[in-house]
C-alpha cells in the first residue's frame, strides 16, 4: 500500500518524504497507534466537510467519536482551510442582505446562500420570494464544487456593492449539495419547507425525494418533545421499534423508553436483546420506517419537531 502511494506523488514530494521516513526512527506501538488514529480521524473529518461544510463535519464526528475530540479535530481543519467565503456578509443586517438578494440572479443566491453559515441563510431563505426560494434551492442542492476565480468574481461584485473588503479564497470551496439544503431547510419554519420542497418537486423529483429522505432521521427523535415522541410511540410498531433501536445509540434508547411506562421499556429490551444479531439494512428499513410516520405526524401538526429557532421555545 506504502509503496502505490508513492508512486502516485511527484519526485519533490517523494524525496522529501523519504528523508522524513528516515529521520522518524523507532517509534512505540502507542505513539504508532496515536498517529494512525490522528491520521484517520482527520481524513474522516476532511471527507465530511467536503460533503456538507464544517457545521456538518462537527455533527458527524460528534456522533462518531465525542464531542471533544470532534473540537479538536474541526478546530485543526478550520485552521488549514483558509478565509470562509463571503464571511464579511455575517456583519450585514439580514434585512439589507434580503433586499440585496432580491435582485440578483438566483444562481449567484444560491451561490453564497451555501457559503452563509446555516442559521444565517435559514433566516435569509424564508425572506425571499416563493418562486425564488424553490429555485434556490434546487440549486443549492445540485451545487458541487465552486472554483476560486468564480468565488473571487462573485465576491468582488458583491463588495463594490456593499462596500465590505474581504480575502479571496485561495483554494477549491466545497459548499451546496443536497446535505447543506437540508441543513437549512432543518432550521427554517414547517411552512417555508413545505413550500420549498413541494416547488423542489415540481423542478426535479429526484433531488426532491432524496432531500425528504435526509430532512430527518432516526436519530433526531431526540428533537421530539415527550408529548410527541409518546404520540410516535402509539403509532409505530412494537417490532419496527425493537429494531429500530437494535442499532440505536444509548442516547436514543434511553429518549424512547423515558416515555415509556416501566413495564413497556421493561419490556422492549427483553424484544431487543432477543433479537440476537441482526442485519443494518433490516435495521435501517424498521428505522426509515419510523422516520415516516415522524414526519407524516409533523406535518400534520400533530407533533412538534424542535428546529433551533426563537420561535421553537415553549410557553
Amino acid at each position: 500500500m506504502a509503496a502505490q502511494v508513492m508512486r502516485e506523488l511527484p519526485d519533490e514530494d517523494i524525496g522529501r518524504l523519504t528523508w522524513e521516513i528516515v529521520g522518524i526512527g523507532q517509534l512505540s506501538s502507542q505513539e504508532r497507534e496515536d498517529i494512525l488514529t490522528n491520521f484517520y480521524e482527520s481524513a474522516i473529518g476532511r471527507d465530511f466537510v467536503s460533503v456538507g461544510g464544517f457545521e456538518y463535519a462537527h455533527e458527524m464526528l460528534t456522533r462518531a467519536i465525542g464531542k471533544e475530540r470532534a473540537d479538536e479535530i474541526t478546530l485543526r481543519l478550520g485552521k488549514h482551510a483558509g478565509p470562509h467565503p463571503f464571511a464579511f456578509l455575517q456583519q450585514v443586517d439580514i434585512k439589507d442582505l434580503v433586499n440585496f438578494l432580491r435582485g440578483e440572479h438566483p444562481q449567484m443566491v444560491a451561490l453564497i446562500l451555501a457559503h452563509l453559515k446555516t442559521d444565517q441563510a435559514a433566516e435569509v431563505l424564508p425572506n425571499l420570494p416563493e418562486s425564488m426560494q424553490t429555485e434556490v434551492s434546487a440549486r443549492i442542492a445540485m451545487m458541487e464544487r465552486t472554483s476560486p476565480d468564480v468565488l473571487e468574481e462573485v465576491e468582488a461584485v458583491i463588495r463594490a456593492r456593499l462596500g465590505s473588503v474581504f480575502a479571496p479564497n485561495a483554494e477549491m470551496n466545497m459548499a451546496g449539495g443536497v446535505n447543506a439544503l437540508v441543513e437549512l431547510l432543518r432550521k427554517v419554519d414547517l411552512a417555508t419547507e413545505r413550500v420549498i420542497l413541494e416547488g423542489l418537486e415540481d423542478i426535479d423529483p429526484q433531488t426532491a425525494s432524496e432531500v425528504r429522505k435526509r430532512m430527518f432521521v432516526f436519530e433526531n427523535i431526540t428533537l421530539l418533545d415527550n408529548r410527541s415522541t409518546q404520540r410516535v410511540l402509539r403509532e409505530v410498531d412494537s417490532k419496527d421499534l425493537g429494531l429500530a433501536l437494535k442499532g440505536a445509540t444509548a442516547e436514543v434508547r434511553t429518549r424512547v423508553m423515558s416515555n415509556m411506562s416501566e413495564r413497556a421499556a421493561k419490556m422492549l429490551q427483553e424484544d431487543i436483546a432477543a433479537l440476537g444479531p441482526v442485519r443494518v439494512a433490516q435495521v435501517e428499513e424498521a428505522q426509515s420506517r419510523i422516520v415516516a410516520v415522524i414526519r407524516r405526524l409533523e406535518e400534520a401538526e400533530e407533533i412538534f419537531v424542535m428546529r433551533g429557532g426563537e420561535e421553537d421555545i415553549l410557553v
